[in-house]
């Protein structure tokens, strides 16, 4: 159990480590507006006004929140504060001069402050956020900027006390004043007067010049906007060129450009600038014109072509502008494969291809380009079968492994025999060569049928996947962006089209992401008749529901840095730490080690078994308006999107506690009780400040689920919810409700309180003020399950009898009831041994606790 322990802990710290270090996680209301600066004209730049017709009065105190993204680089306001006496206060971007850090300051009437906040070159990428909070508070007499966790503050040139304020973003109306920063913002809120004043602007409508605020009938006014909104959905042409038939096309993810070789040169496009450039070879390229392959191979820095019948790799060398090496023997290996998947691998530095048609028929080897035989070769593999097919979708994962999704194909691999649209999920590990299918869904449960283009992108936390799809049965098709479960049949469409001319083996597309300015890429080439192809390039800004992607292969997988070996070092010797105080406390709590032992392995099977079934049906509706507080809190909107992470762990907490507080007081919690139990040190003006602020974000969140809201009554808050929510711990109040004070015995109330015992009430949910409630719902549930097995019949409802002894065991691992059903059940079924080790298991873990053994004979319990 130690050992386990100890393992999954390493695992957690090593995962949290590595996700550090990528993507950024966008808002799931992500938007915004930007802002147009020095490219047009100075009437036509954008301006936001906050409050056009009235200027807002405050006391003291006011902060202003938003997130800031950076475009172009150029000089230019960013907000100005205009207060009493025409008192302005400026937020400026200045651009690096002279190879120096770009920078952003707060002037105050003209002067200079000690705001000046360096910015580092990933706080400046395109489509990257950073939070800004400025705070001005004029009874500390400070002025204070927040800006990605760092903290500025200036107390010379304070805020005044009873102002009117106007505040504008951009352009500054009647003002000789016209430089505006190429910047964009989202999610802009203000706060006044230790919040008795709260506005929201989210700025993720889709068009308009007027913003209504959330809350309020406030609206803000906007001339000439950028609303981002559309751009996340809408694929930006951004780059086209004319090339020959069949060239090879790969993405160099390091330096964000994509490659396209010909017979004659290599032209480049950057996706940062959206700018070309061509560089001639100095010695005949190596491979037919007809049948060039190309890839990136991120590791070894290198840009790889072969060719598509013989399989001859050579790399390019950028210093000498040639292809080598310089031989042309035959691979040995006759490899007409057309749309088949490419698989380089880190750990063995060999270059694998996967599935593809040729010669009338589809495709299910794995082949491995062997260095110094110089040739191609036949790689047997073991596990599920893969049915031969074409026009798959491959993304690497991590350790040699990859995920490989549908196509077109069918179990013969025989043309001739028809073929069918594939969708269905495997992981392949290179390594090992084994093949593991993850799902599959049917394809009468589709809709339009597809196939994904050749690339597939991983987020970090492996829980989704996306690729270009469109049906193929269409020349004159589309491209859109689908996103995948991996590990449910779920997907989603999540963005428009993008034309396609479909014309089998003289056409490709492929997906790239961009990590610089978080953006896909798609790209797509198609023969135009001419002896050439039309090759077509689009952006298109990562959509609020993206997490992390991983590059398709990851660089840093190449050779593990010794900062990351010393962090696993570290977090070795914390897991084991950490995992003996763990088990030393469990023991303490009465958790039977080995009970937990046989459920992890119960467990095991069961997903062993959920992996070698075809799954039937897509679940893409079942989580809307969802909250579940038992085994994982999780929570899903009214269109079945996961939001849980909107509510951050405090607000968690906060929720958490009102929506629990009924269950054992029977009725809601006081604004003082909630303030001095969230926020205990803090002073009463600055809590209640924070505590208006929390509540009004939790029921913005709660604005996106359908039959659950929070409400002030009797000057308690309570979480008030309808049978439109699909919420677990709802279900346990209504069962309290029937059978504790009605009285209604129900079945199907038992029933229920056997099905939520399965699985641990907010298990993660470390908050001590949560506690009392969580036992007290474990002593109901006990209760109610003893109650309901006096009520079976025991020859008839035995393996019920077994099901109400494990899920007590599972609340509970030392409860005497249970271990009194478990026995009798086993003993009755003929299972003798298997009952004696049930009570010896019991005794060990009872003696552990209370330093004695268990009072009860064996036989006793079993007469």
């Amino acid at each position: 159990m130690l050992k386990k322990l100890s393992v999954s802990i390493l695992l957690c710290l090593i995962s949290f480590f590595a996700m550090s270090a990528g993507i950024e996680r966008p808002k799931e209301n992500a938007g915004g507006l930007r802002f147009r600066g020095y490219q047009h004209p100075a009437e036509k730049r954008t301006s936001l006004s906050l409050f056009p017709k009235s200027p807002l009065y405050v006391e003291e105190e006011m902060s202003i929140r938003f997130e800031l993204s950076l475009w172009d680089g150029h000089f230019g306001y960013i907000t100005r504060i205009i207060g009493n006496k025409q008192k302005t206060y400026d937020f400026v971007f200045i651009p690096a001069i002279h190879g120096g850090q770009s920078s952003l300051q707060l002037i105050v009437d003209g002067n200079e402050t000690n705001i000046n906040i360096p910015l580092s070159n990933q706080d400046t990428r395109r489509n990257h956020w950073i939070p800004v909070e400025m705070t001005f508070d004029a009874s500390r007499h400070k002025i204070t900027v927040n800006v990605n966790g760092r903290e500025f503050t200036e107390r010379r040139l304070a805020f005044i006390p009873k102002q009117e304020v106007r505040i504008y973003f951009g352009r500054i109306p009647d003002s000789p004043i016209t430089d505006v920063a190429g910047v964009s913002i989202r999610n802009l809120s203000l706060t006044a007067d230790l919040g008795d004043q709260e506005f929201v602007w989210p700025l993720n409508i889709q068009s308009g010049n007027t913003i209504p605020e959330k809350g309020s009938k406030q609206v803000a006014t906007v001339e000439f906007p950028e609303w981002l909104s559309p751009y996340h959905k809408v694929w930006e042409k951004i780059g086209s060129r004319e090339a020959e038939p069949i060239p090879g096309i790969a993405f160099d993810a390091k330096r964000h450009r994509l490659m396209v070789v010909e017979t004659d040169k290599l032209s480049y496009f950057d996706s940062d600038k959206k700018e070309w450039s061509i560089q001639r070879y100095s010695n005949d390229f190596p491979v037919s014109q007809n049948h060039i392959q190309a890839y990136f191979d991120i590791w070894k820095d290198s840009l790889i072509a072969y060719d598509l019948r013989h399989g001859k790799p050579y790399h390019f060398s950028k210093q000498k502008k040639e292809w080598l090496p310089k031989w042309h023997a035959d691979s040995g290996l006759k490899l007409n494969y057309w749309h088949h998947l490419q698989m380089p691998d880190s750990a063995s530095s060999q270059f694998y291809t996967f599935t593809g048609y040729g010669y009338f028929e589809y495709k299910n080897d794995l082949l491995r380009f062997d260095s110094e035989r110089k040739k191609w070769i036949n790689v047997p593999v073991s596990g599920d079968t893969l049915s031969p097919r074409s026009l798959s979708a491959s993304g690497y994962i991590g350790n040699g492994k990859y995920l490989v999704f549908g196509g077109i194909g069918n179990k013969s691999g025989k043309q001739a025999l028809g073929a069918k649209n594939l969708y269905d999920l495997y992981e392949i590990d290179l390594g090992k060569q084994t093949i593991k299918r993850l799902w599959t869904i049917p394809d009468n449960k589709i809709g339009q049928h597809f196939v994904p283009a050749h690339s597939l992108l991983v987020d970090k936390n492996h829980e989704y996947f996306y690729v270009l799809g469109y049906p193929q049965f269409k020349q004159n098709s589309e491209l859109k962006l689908y996103r995948f479960s991996v590990n449910e049949p779920n997907f989603e469409i999540i963005s428009e089209g993008i034309p396609y001319n479909f014309i089998d083996t003289r056409s490709s597309a492929d997906l790239f992401f961009n990590t610089y300015n978080n953006e896909f890429l798609a790209v797509t080439r198609s023969e135009n008749g001419n002896e050439s192809s039309n090759i077509e390039i689009y952006s298109l800004r990562i959509p609020s529901i993206v997490t992390t992607i991983k590059e398709n292969p990851k660089a840093s997988e190449a050779s593990l840095p010794w900062a990351l070996l010393t962090i696993i070092g570290v977090a070795l010797l914390v897991a084991i730490v950490t995992g003996f105080y763990i088990s030393r406390f469990l023991k303490k709590k009465g958790i039977s080690q080995q009970q937990k032992t046989n459920k992890e392995e119960q467990a095991e099977t069961i997903s062993e078994k959920t992996n070698s079934k075809e799954i039937q049906v897509p679940i893409t509706t079942e989580k809307r308006n969802t909250i579940r507080l038992f085994g994982k809190f999780e929570m899903y909107n009214r269109d079945g999107f996961e939001i849980t992470e909107k509510m951050t762990p405090k607000l968690r907490q906060i929720f958490l506690l009102m929506f629990l507080y009924p269950y054992t007081k029977g009725k809601g919690i006081g604004s003082s009780e909630l303030t001095s139990t969230i926020w205990p040190e803090s002073d009463d003006k600055k809590a209640k400040n924070t505590r208006s602020i929390s509540i009004k974000r939790i029921r913005s969140i709660l604005e996106e689920i359908e039959g659950v809201e929070i409400q002030f009554k009797n000057n308690q808050w309570i979480v008030i919810t309808d049978d439109s929510l699909n919420c677990d711990f709802s279900k346990l109040l209504y069962i309290k409700e029937k059978i504790d004070r009605q009285k209604n015995k129900d079945t199907k109330n038992y029933e229920t309180a056997l099905l939520l015992s399965k699985q641990p009430l907010l298990p993660s949910a470390k908050f001590e003020c949560l506690n009392d409630t969580k036992n007290f719902v474990i002593s109901d549930l006990i209760r109610w399950l003893t109650d309901y097995a006096v009520k079976l019949d025991f020859k008839k409802d035995m393996d019920k009898l077994s099901d109400i002894a494990d899920a007590i065991f599972n609340l509970d691992s030392l409860e005497d009831s249970a271990l009194r059903i478990k026995l009798n059940v086993l003993v009755r079924k003929g299972g003798h041994s298997a009952a004696h080790s049930v009570y010896q298991r019991f005794n060990a873990s009872y003696e552990t606790l209370y330093n004695e053994p268990y009072p009860v004979p064996y036989q006793d319990l079993v007469s």
